[in-house]
């Protein structure tokens, strides 16, 4: 803003959820800010306002289009592919869709306003109302609809965190009729038709909860936008800040993720994305690293895990003990498609937990998990750059090398695994 113009008009799209939950607000109704997502437009709205620039701020609507990702986008899509979508708080939940289509309209033509205006379509449709809507589109489409109703949309009595039930709008600045929701269900239909002759992008039906794990002054806004930004959308984001008081690093890490999962039904996505506060992801992220639709990927500072396995293997907890690696284990031993980054995050912080204890704890749970003092010092030597601290690490597993603690139920996988990896150069050759 610093680097505009002086007369430059700076035009803002913000959002209602600003409101919090009520039916027909106008501009003049209190804010009530319920997510992390509204309290950043909240801040944007108010430094564009301590700003000199003029201004106009649209407060927008559901607003729905191609290549879109509310819920009328998975509505059209899930019929379109046969794929079942949740009807939150029993399909009652209330919105003012508006179209795209619209939105460019009123950003073109209403220039000569300045302040804040909702931007609405001026009509209330419940969720389950939108469901009848489809009728006609996919009768057009040869659907059976009574059919396809029952079977693919699911209502469930939960509502994600910092969603709003209800909220509509009342918008003053129109001088045209919106478009209607028949137009808007036409384009899409269209859109995801055309779509399909191409073959449907990797990863879109993919439901995908991601896990941000950090304390409030580590979390990078960054982190956040890259999650929000990928190119095969998010479900929905858990940020777990809240602080555990377990003794270990490694138990609260655990602790903190499994109290984040606590109240969230898993069966409800395919997959759970675990993102460290300090790491970025490309846009492509999720998309590349689910190519050939893997059990596991990554580790560490950000992986993604498949929720069938996840449950049946570890019944949907971290294990408190052990760190990922356990996982990765874990999956390997039950035959499951485990790999490395497909692609890598393109952004980490160097500034690992190297404090004295947790690398004492660390060092005691790969002699636990079964690692062999080979791969113990190899380990070191990798990291040896960012830290020297690290032969805490290996003091403490030779440590327990002698003390001998009891191991893991995956310690004699992994020991197999990694003298297979170390010897599998001279079974080759005299494979040869």
């Amino acid at each position: 803003m610093r680097q505009c113009a002086p007369r430059t008009l700076f035009v803002f799209a913000s959002m209602t959820n600003l409101y919090g939950e009520g039916q027909g607000l106008t501009e003049e109704s209190p804010t009530r800010i319920v997510s992390f997502y509204g309290y950043i437009k909240a801040v944007a709205e108010h430094l564009i306002c301590l700003s000199d620039k003029s201004d106009l701020n649209f407060r927008l609507g559901t607003v729905v289009g191609p290549c879109g990702h509310c819920f009328p986008n998975r509505l059209v899509w899930s019929v379109m592919h046969k794929s079942t979508v949740n009807l939150f708080d029993f399909g009652r939940v209330l919105r003012d869709i508006i179209d795209v289509r619209d939105v460019v309209t009123a950003l073109t033509t209403y220039t000569h306003l300045r302040g804040t205006y909702n931007l609405g379509s001026n009509r209330e449709i419940m969720g389950n109302d939108f469901v009848n809507v489809l009728e006609p589109h996919m009768v057009k489409h040869g659907m059976n609809f009574p059919l396809l109703r029952d079977e693919l949309f699911h209502k469930v009595s939960w509502v994600p965190k910092g969603f709003v039930r209800k909220i509509t709008l009342k918008t003053r600045i129109w001088n045209h009729a919106p478009r209607t929701l028949h137009e808007t269900l036409r384009t899409l239909f269209a859109y995801y038709e055309k779509l399909d002759a191409k073959g449907p992008r990797v990863g879109e039906l993919v439901k995908i909860l991601c896990i941000i794990l950090s304390l409030p002054s580590q979390l990078k806004f960054e982190t956040i936008r890259s999650v929000m930004d990928q190119s095969v959308p998010v479900e929905m984001i858990i940020l777990l800040t809240k602080k555990s008081m377990k003794p270990t690093l490694i138990e609260r890490i655990a602790d903190a993720e499994n109290a984040g999962l606590e109240h969230i039904s898993l069966k409800d996505f395919d997959y759970i994305l675990k993102v460290d506060g300090d790491t970025i992801l490309g846009r492509d992220f999720i998309k590349n690293n689910l190519t050939d639709k893997p059990d596991a990927v990554g580790a560490g500072f950000a992986f993604l895990v498949k929720v069938e396995p996840f449950m049946k293997l570890l019944g949907g907890r971290f294990y408190s003990e052990c760190e990922d690696t356990y996982l990765g284990a874990k999956f390997l031993a039950a035959g499951r498609n485990v790999h490395s980054y497909y692609e890598e995050p393109i952004f980490v912080s160097k500034h690992y937990s190297l404090d004295v204890p947790y690398l004492v704890d660390r060092g005691k749970m790969l002699f636990r998990m079964g690692w062999m003092p080979l791969h113990v010092v190899q380990t070191v030597f990798y990291k040896m750059p960012y830290s020297l601290r690290n032969v805490f690490m290996v003091g403490s597993y030779f440590i327990n090398l002698v003390l001998r603690p009891n191991k893991m139920d995956i310690a004699n996988f992994v020991t197999w695994y990694q003298v297979r990896r170390e010897t599998r150069p001279i079974t080759r050759l005299f494979e040869k």
